[in-house]
C-alpha cells in the first residue's frame, strides 16, 4: 500500500469475607493469567520488536525505548498493554507511528510515555492509519507531527473505536490535518460495519508553553492553505463522538474548533453531543477571531446538542449560532463550568425538565468534583492525568 493509500485506509483461604473491590481484583487477576496461556508475551525491546503482524501479546514489564529505531508494524491481533508503559519511544518515518497500519486488531491498556512521532506524510502516537479497530485504554504522552496530517492518538481513523483513552501533548507540523486524538475520522469498511468511527470516553489535554496550554498547532504559515484542526478530532464524517473534553488551545486556518474542525456528510449521518472544550483558545488564523466546540458543520446530524466552551478563556466572537446549533455551542464561563458538583447540574443541565438521564452529562462516566473544580472522565488510565 503507498502513502496515499493508506490514508483512506490465587489464590488462599479467606479469613473474612472479601469486599466488592477485593473481588474485582481477584477477577482482573484470573482473566489476565487466562489470557496470558493464550497470548505471547513481550517482556524486552526485542520481543517488541519481533512481534508479528497478526497473534495476540501482551506486555509483562514497562519497555525502555531510548536510542533505539522503531520501524512502524501493519498489525491485525491483539495486543494487551496489561497497563504497562512504552518509554521515550522517537519515531521518525513516513508514515510515523507505533503502528503504521492496524486493521480489524485490538489494542488495550497500553501507555506510552515521552513519545516524539515525526513524519514526513502522516503521524500518530498510536497508529497512522486505523481500520475497523478497537482501542481502548490507550495513554500517548508526547509530541506528534506530520507534514499531511497529525493525531494524538491515530492520524486517519476509519471506523472502530476509540474508548476510556487520552493524548496528553502537543500535535503540531500538519499542514492539512490536525487533531489533539485523530486528524481525520470517518466510516469504516465492509457491510458487516455500522459505519460510524466512534471516540468516546476521551480527552486530550496540551502541554505548557510559555503562560499557555497548546494542544494542536499545526503549520498555518500559508494565508492560501486551509488547516482543519480540532482538540478531538480535525476533519470527521460518519462518526459517534461524545463523552469527550479538550483542553489547550486549539490553532488552524478557516475549519476548527475547540472539539471538532469540520462535519462532513460523507457517510452515515454524524453524531456529536456530551463533550466540553473546557480550557483554551480556538485561534483561527483566517480569520479576525473564532469560538466554540465546531468550526463548520454539514447538517446530516443524528444527534448535535451538550456541547460547551469556556468563554472566559476564549471571548473571541462564534460563527455558528444558528439556532440549529444552539446547543451545540453554549458558552460558559470558568465558574459556570465548575460550579456543578454532580455532571448534570447547573450549566450542563440543558434541558431542565429531563434532567438527569442519558440526555446530560451522566455519573456513570463523568465526575464533576468540587464547586471549584472541572468535570474529568471516570475509569481513565491515569486519573492523575487530568486536570481540575
Amino acid at each position: 500500500m503507498d502513502a496515499l493509500g493508506s490514508l483512506v485506509f490465587v489464590l488462599g483461604c479467606a479469613v473474612e469475607a472479601a469486599s466488592d473491590q477485593d473481588l474485582l481484583a481477584l477477577e482482573d487477576v484470573q482473566s489476565t493469567e487466562q489470557a496470558a496461556g493464550q497470548s505471547s508475551p513481550i517482556s524486552s525491546w526485542n520481543d517488541l520488536v519481533n512481534m508479528g503482524s497478526t497473534g495476540t501479546y501482551h506486555l509483562t514489564q514497562d519497555i525502555e525505548a531510548q536510542g533505539k529505531v522503531w520501524t512502524p508494524k501493519d498489525f491485525s491481533g491483539t495486543l494487551d498493554g496489561r497497563k504497562k508503559k512504552i518509554k521515550n519511544l522517537t519515531i521518525n518515518s513516513s508514515n510515523a507511528a507505533f503502528f503504521g497500519y492496524l486493521s480489524g486488531a485490538t489494542v488495550k491498556d497500553l501507555r506510552f510515555t515521552n513519545l516524539k512521532a515525526t513524519g514526513s506524510w502522516v503521524a500518530g502516537g498510536l497508529a497512522a492509519s486505523s481500520v475497523d479497530s478497537q482501542i481502548e485504554g490507550v495513554a500517548v504522552e508526547g509530541t506528534v507531527g506530520g507534514w499531511y496530517s497529525a493525531g494524538g492518538l491515530i492520524s486517519h481513523m476509519q471506523g472502530g473505536r476509540v474508548t476510556r483513552s487520552y493524548f496528553k501533548g502537543k500535535v503540531q507540523s500538519a499542514n492539512y490535518y490536525a487533531g489533539g486524538l485523530v486528524a481525520v475520522a470517518s466510516k469504516g469498511t465492509g457491510e458487516a460495519q455500522a459505519g460510524l468511527a466512534t471516540i468516546e470516553r476521551s480527552y486530550a489535554q496540551g502541554v505548557t508553553e510559555g503562560n499557555r496550554l497548546v494542544l494542536v498547532a499545526p503549520d498555518t504559515s500559508d494565508s492560501n492553505r486551509t488547516v482543519i484542526a480540532g482538540g478531538i478530532a480535525g476533519l470527521a464524517s460518519a462518526v459517534d463522538i461524545h463523552d469527550v473534553y479538550a483542553v489547550g488551545d486549539v490553532t488552524g486556518r478557516n475549519f476548527l474548533g475547540g472539539l471538532v474542525g469540520q462535519l462532513t456528510c460523507n457517510g452515515p449521518d454524524w453524531l456529536l453531543y456530551k463533550g466540553i472544550y473546557r480550557g483554551g483558545d480556538v485561534v483561527d488564523k483566517g480569520k479576525s477571531g473564532w469560538a466554540g466546540t465546531v468550526g463548520a458543520w454539514a447538517n446530516c446530524k443524528a444527534r448535535f446538542t451538550h456541547l460547551s466552551w469556556d468563554s472566559s478563556l476564549d471571548p473571541s466572537p462564534n460563527y455558528l449560532n444558528d439556532p440549529a446549533s444552539l446547543y451545540a455551542q453554549r458558552p460558559g464561563t470558568t465558574s459556570e463550568h465548575k460550579t456543578p458538583t454532580l455532571p448534570y447540574e447547573g450549566f450542563f443541565c440543558v434541558y431542565p425538565a429531563y434532567c438527569p438521564n442519558d440526555n446530560n452529562f451522566d455519573t456513570a462516566y463523568w465526575d464533576a468534583g468540587s464547586a471549584s473544580q472541572h468535570h474529568i472522565l471516570k475509569n481513565m488510565p491515569d486519573l492523575n492525568a487530568q486536570l481540575r
